[in-house]
């Protein structure tokens, strides 16, 4: 998800498996109403910038013909 999260402006990375540190990231971003807002505000601009949907449509529909011409 590295495309989607850009970290510490729309949320934590965390090593994977390493569930502690996901449980503090996620407590102390729950626990900072500002932050939480800031953050969520900065993902929506993040996701409508760098994902526009008619890209996204295309791409699935990209994907969709790839399978049905290898039968997939």
């Amino acid at each position: 998800f590295d495309e989607i999260i850009v970290g510490g402006v729309t949320g934590p990375i965390v090593p994977i498996g390493d569930a502690d540190r996901l449980a503090s990231e996620m407590a102390a971003w729950l626990g900072d109403p500002i932050k939480l807002a800031k953050a969520a505000h900065d993902s929506r601009e993040h996701v409508l910038k760098d994902f526009p949907i008619g890209k996204e449509a295309e791409t699935l529909v990209g994907i969709y013909r790839e399978m049905l011409d290898t039968g997939s």
